[in-house]
């Protein structure tokens, strides 16, 4: 009977083998007819089923045996006691109905992956391997790999960086402005995740963020050529065509931040324009300094033209041959011209025209034309005709006189020439006249003077001629009768004779005598000074102390005199008259400098300006109205204590 029950099982497995082989091999016809990427996408869930739910030792004969899902469609429907009578000896029969239980749970997954669409499979596949994408995201990629033949790698790099949320990738993201539309600064990146700002700046280093990126598998980048672009600008067709064809919704720095993950190029910057250089380039020649160079020598707005050659930044001359040579020349080009707007021409040089004109040669120019001392409003006239572009001021053309070392005013006058002419006298009236005496033998009378004297001093007179000479300090110059001037150092003949400096002189004569110094020097007489000045001032102290002896008519018209010299507001005091030459000097300085007195520069006139602006109010003299007239005029021109 043992043997009849042993052979009626075998014919029972034997039969349900048979049938559950015609079942299984219609679906295995079924299965050979899907589609390569169909078939290949169950035996990859197959596999990865296995390998989740096997132990170690099943795993090991699962690639032997049962390898794909192919080898295993058969067995979805038969029994486990004939499968492992089939396959395993008696060690290894637990093993094999493991990997039975396993095929049989696997089953129901298969039904399931059988009536998948092709189009189903492909957005699974999608959403395995990008699960950063949306829905909408993986169709575009979808339909994007499908119509081009290959991935959006920059979209789909794009989107990573957006949902990422490794912190280095945040940062990296956020100063490149990968996930917003502005671009956060290092110290802001710093302040918001808690760290040093040595940190975020080495995330920023597009190596180490590549690390950081999880995306499998792999991208094959070679689909893009950037072989021919040592540039890369927002202006180049290949950033256009990528941006245009996988929809970037990102700017061009956006771009080129991700550029830089995958090829090798670095981020130059120059005013507000960026640039992908290929690293080749850079390692040749510092063309980011040779562009911020270029943008220096513009901003300086020089008066003359400026050259600047990208040759002078070549690293090492040994590696350049005529291709690198012309690789340098072409990538320099393009960032100086996209961001500075510049040309270079054939030979890597960059001509820079003067941004302005030179003032001072301007005002040479026009005097050198008309070859004659200018007046300063006559000059101003001349160069608003010939430059009428430019802006031309008083203050401008005395500036210019002031530092030139070709153009200089005569004495302190307002009329302009050039140091080279002959005949042209800069010095001041006593010089003009100390070197005319110097040149005659004899003394010279008062009129022939002032006829040599006011070609070069128009606004002389007579009177005040023979003021300036008698209260020269210096005392070079002696009086003779019959209105003779000579040198005080010389010898004359006897037929000259000197003026008696004690001669009395009527009240009339002094009261006029005091009246062209006061006009003349525009002040009153003080001492210490020339002897006629001295002398009048000692005449002007007896008439106000009423040690003269005058009528009351005199007085009358002395009075009236001084009232009116109040009223122009002469200094009366030499405590005035050095209190209005301060106040002059800082007028000059500003008329000069275009600036106030500054402590190093001018210590003395700075300690006194600031000295008296605290304490002008309390004088009752004039010296409150001139430090109000100063103040009113360094308000005039912008300026304040």
């Amino acid at each position: 009977m043992d043997c009849f029950e042993d052979i009626r099982r075998r014919l029972t497995l034997g039969l349900a083998k048979i049938e559950a082989e015609k079942c299984e091999r219609a679906k295995l016809v079924q299965f050979n007819s899907f589609s390569r990427e169909k078939i290949e996408y169950i035996d990859n869930k197959y596999k990865e089923f296995c390998l989740k739910r096997l132990s170690v030792r099943a795993r090991r004969i699962l690639p032997v045996c049962f390898g794909n899902v192919q080898t295993i469609i058969q067995w979805f429907e038969g029994s486990k006691d004939v499968f492992v009578l089939k396959f395993a000896r008696t060690k290894h029969s637990l093993t094999f109905e493991e990997i039975f239980d396993c095929i049989q749970e696997f089953k129901n997954i298969y039904r399931n992956l059988a009536n998948y669409t092709e189009q189903q499979i492909e957005a699974e596949r999608y959403a395995e391997v990008f699960p950063f994408l949306l829905s909408y995201q993986r169709d575009f990629v979808s339909e994007f790999q499908k119509d081009k033949g290959h991935l959006p790698l920059f979209f789909i790099l794009l989107q990573y960086f957006k949902k990422s949320e490794d912190k280095n990738i945040q940062q990296y993201s956020m100063f490149y402005g990968l996930l917003e539309d502005r671009c956060w600064s290092i110290e802001e990146i710093s302040k918001k995740f808690n760290c040093s700002k040595e940190s975020v700046r080495h995330n920023l280093k597009g190596k180490a963020v590549l690390k950081k990126c999880q995306i499998k598998p792999p991208f094959d980048w070679s689909i893009y050529d950037f072989s021919n672009n040592n540039v890369v600008s927002e202006n180049s067709s290949i950033y256009k065509k990528i941006k245009e064809e996988e929809c970037l919704k990102c700017d061009f720095k956006s771009f080129i931040a991700l550029l830089i993950l995958t090829f090798p190029y670095d981020i130059i910057q120059i005013n507000e324009s960026y640039f992908a250089v290929s690293e080749d380039v850079l390692n040749l020649c510092e063309l980011a300094r040779f562009a911020k160079d270029v943008q220096k020598a513009l901003q300086n707005k020089t008066t003359t033209l400026t050259f600047v050659s990208v040759l002078d930044y070549v690293q090492t001359w040994n590696s350049i041959d005529e291709k690198a040579r012309r690789i340098i020349l072409y990538s320099a080009s393009i960032v100086v011209l996209e961001s500075l707007n510049v040309q270079m021409d054939n030979d890597g040089i960059v001509t820079i025209h003067p941004q302005k004109i030179d003032k001072e040669n301007a005002i040479v120019q026009i005097l050198e034309a008309v070859n004659t001392p200018l007046p300063l409003d006559d000059l101003l006239e001349l160069l608003e005709k010939e430059y009428p572009d430019e802006k031309w001021t008083s203050d401008r053309v005395r500036f210019c006189v002031a530092k030139s070392s070709v153009i200089a005013a005569l004495w302190k006058s307002k009329i302009y020439a050039l140091k080279k002419w002959d005949g042209v006298f800069f010095g001041n009236i006593r010089e003009f006249l100390a070197d005319a005496l110097k040149k005659s033998e004899v003394p010279i009378h008062i009129d022939s003077l002032f006829e040599k004297v006011v070609k070069q001093f128009p606004d002389t007179n007579v009177k005040s001629l023979s003021s300036t000479m008698n209260n020269d300090q210096y005392h070079r110059f002696s009086a003779f009768e019959n209105g003779y001037f000579g040198l005080s150092d010389r010898q004359y003949d006897d037929v000259f004779i000197p003026v008696a400096s004690e001669q009395r002189f009527s009240f009339e004569r002094r009261l006029q005598m005091f009246q062209e110094f006061v006009e003349t020097y525009k002040r009153f007489p003080v001492y210490n000074s020339g002897e006629l000045e001295e002398s009048l001032c000692r005449w002007y102290n007896n008439v106000c102390r009423g040690r003269a002896q005058i009528s009351k008519s005199q007085k009358q018209s002395f009075d009236e005199y001084l009232e009116e010299c109040r009223r122009n507001k002469y200094p009366q005091t030499g405590f005035e008259i050095a209190f209005m030459e301060n106040c002059n000097r800082v007028k000059e300085i500003i008329l000069t400098y275009h600036r106030l007195p500054t402590r190093k520069e001018e210590p003395e006139v700075f300690n006194w300006l600031y000295k008296y602006k605290e304490k002008y109010e309390v004088y009752e003299d004039q010296r409150k109205i001139y430090f109000q007239n100063l103040l009113k005029f360094i308000q005039s021109y912008g300026f304040s204590l």
